[in-house]
């Protein structure tokens, strides 16, 4: 059975501080989310699904996701290692990456550690650059996002995304990611 992971994300290059807070905020106010307290020390917060959960995706279902993370600082690459079947390519010499190897890349960039753990491409052997990392499936490299684990639904609310855009200044972008349970 596959599980759906939606994924909200500004178009910035960097992102600030209060303009982040601004858009959990919209989240909040408008009882999409409800804080949980949970993972703050990590980098990511999570929230559980508030009592309209439902605007998220203008769908009936209530709660409409099981929970959601919101995170904000260094650049994340998304959906971030748990889908399979990337259809990565080496951003070097364009070889096909096994899924194992593009997800591994992708995990070791988002945890960025104090270790130089970087996958090397088999063929060419040069350091996949998660940054150039080229797939089939739609991905984003962005400083933010929030995440709505186990959505129902497709495309978010255009309400809420234009909601999202006014209160930050810029553009939001989404996508989502099918898990494999």
């Amino acid at each position: 059975m596959a599980d759906t992971n939606l994924f909200l994300y500004p178009v910035w290059f960097k992102v600030d501080e209060a303009l982040w807070k601004k858009a959990l905020s919209v989240l909040v106010s408008r009882n999409v989310i409800s804080a949980t307290g949970e993972g703050a020390e990590e980098g990511e917060v999570w929230f559980s699904a508030g009592k309209r959960s439902g605007y998220v995706t203008k769908t009936e279902q209530e709660p409409a996701f099981e929970d959601c993370r919101a995170h904000m600082g260094n650049p994340y690459f998304i959906p971030d290692g748990d889908t399979s079947e990337y259809g990565g390519k080496c951003p070097a010499c364009g070889a096909a990456l096994e899924d194992v190897l593009v997800v591994e890349a992708i995990v070791d960039f988002n945890e960025s550690d104090e270790e130089d753990d970087r996958q090397k491409c088999p063929k060419c052997k040069a350091v996949v650059d998660v940054s150039k990392l080229k797939c089939s499936i739609e991905t984003a490299l962005a400083p933010a996002f929030v995440c709505f684990v186990g959505a129902k639904g497709g495309a978010p609310n255009a309400e809420l995304m234009k909601a999202l855009e006014e209160a930050t200044g810029g553009a939001w972008k989404w996508l989502t990611e099918k898990v494999e349970l």
